[in-house]
């Protein structure tokens, strides 16, 4: 547990310097406190820089479509991408503001539910979480490539590409810090998911525990047998209150991140597409071709899906596991016998089961909206469409360009 409060005092840090929340974690009590002065005079100044400045980078992204003639289809992609972004920035800052409130509430009841289970879950995220950081840093290369690489939109005016000069310094600063919120938003809603499936499988193990416990009461009904049940109707009871609040805290932070995640897969989306196909662009036409350069364009590539990818599969462990906190109910539920003088248990646990079961039905639209927007569900079936819509649109793009580059 150490390590997860020095982690979350160095999380809660690096929020409040680059202005995305004024949240603070309270080594002792175990919570995220909502700081004033001086702490949301910061922030506050640092998000009205950025709206302030956002205004005039939008202008630039957009002149530099139309004015600069040295402009090419690959930069022209990432200027595209960056106007999402941009607009996915705005949209993130005045979330946080609105529902700042609320997001510490949340914050702070799901720290407590951790707390539970905090046996083993530091070495369960310990090796996702860094692997998430490894593979979204793929976009922080893209971003100096946008920035610094030819066609850059800060740098181009009509006849070509400008010198270096203070307003180009400001623009990479500003650059570095929208993409630095953004990503630091997307590894939290994956750092949220991980943690919440190692509480998923301590649950599993807690219903097997019970399982286990019922399996060794005694035969003969008795003074010792009517303890052990109450007992283990205490703990039932106990553990239910906290599935319950458990699923009401995942539907509460999936409802308001859902809009974010969706701009984050756009984005994603079309990076992934330009990364693809600069790449087959370098190796087919480029005169000056070097394998070193290719390389790192296919390591890119590579890193960059493999984030988008594990945003659908850390979902996809996440009803797994759902499902399996299902199974270990069902099968709780087999082994009580109601004519033994278990019939109040034994009610619970199928109301549990039954629950559990309509909520994870297959066609679940019936019973909740689906996870971004109402428009489609995290899995691994629709990361697999995703990447074949990805190879269309790269092959369309070849052909469209092919004139020019042949």
């Amino acid at each position: 547990m150490e390590q997860i409060s020095l982690s979350m005092r160095f999380y809660s840090m690096l929020m409040n310097g680059i202005g995305l929340s004024n949240l603070h974690y309270d080594k002792r009590s175990r919570r995220m406190e909502l700081r004033h002065v001086p702490t949301v005079v910061y922030t506050l100044t640092l998000n009205v820089i950025y709206f302030l400045l956002a205004p005039s980078a939008f202008t630039v992204l957009v002149q530099s479509m139309y004015r600069c003639e040295v402009i090419g289809m690959l930069p022209m992609v990432f200027n595209v991408v960056s106007l999402a972004k941009l607009s996915s920035i705005l949209l993130l800052l005045l979330s946080l503001w609105v529902r700042r409130h609320l997001l510490s509430r949340l914050a702070n009841d799901y720290m407590l539910l951790l707390d539970n289970y905090r046996m083993g879950l530091a070495k369960y995220c310990k090796r996702r979480c860094m692997l998430k950081l490894l593979m979204t840093s793929s976009r922080f290369y893209l971003l100096m490539v946008q920035l610094v690489g030819p066609g850059s939109a800060v740098r181009c005016n009509k006849t070509g590409v400008t010198s270096f000069s203070l307003f180009y310094l400001a623009a990479v600063l500003f650059g570095v810090m929208m993409e630095l919120l953004l990503s630091l938003t997307d590894i939290s809603g994956y750092i949220f998911v991980v943690m919440a499936n190692w509480v998923l499988i301590s649950m599993a193990d807690e219903v097997n525990g019970m399982i286990l416990d019922h399996q060794t009461l005694p035969l003969r009904s008795g003074c010792i047998r009517r303890m052990a049940e109450s007992q283990l109707l205490v703990g039932w009871r106990k553990f239910w209150q906290r599935v319950q609040s458990f699923d009401k805290l995942m539907a509460q932070l999936l409802n308001i991140s859902q809009w974010q995640m969706l701009f984050n897969l756009f984005t994603s989306y079309l990076s992934d597409i330009a990364i693809v196909f600069r790449m087959i662009i370098y190796a087919e036409y480029e005169k000056d071709f070097h394998l070193y350069r290719l390389l790192v364009y296919a390591v890119v590539c590579f890193a960059h899906h493999t984030d988008i990818m594990m945003r659908f599969h850390i979902y996809e462990k996440n009803h797994l596991h759902w499902q399996e906190l299902l199974q270990r109910l069902g099968q709780l539920f087999t082994d009580i016998r109601p004519e033994r003088g278990q019939l109040q248990f034994f009610r619970y646990v199928e109301f549990a089961v039954l629950r559990l079961g309509r909520q994870l039905q297959p066609n679940s639209q019936r019973v909740r909206p689906k996870h971004i927007a109402g428009l489609f569900d995290m899995s691994n079936a629709k990361a697999y469409t995703l990447t074949s819509s990805m190879a269309i649109n790269v092959m369309l793009l070849f052909q469209i360009a092919y004139k020019n580059y042949s």
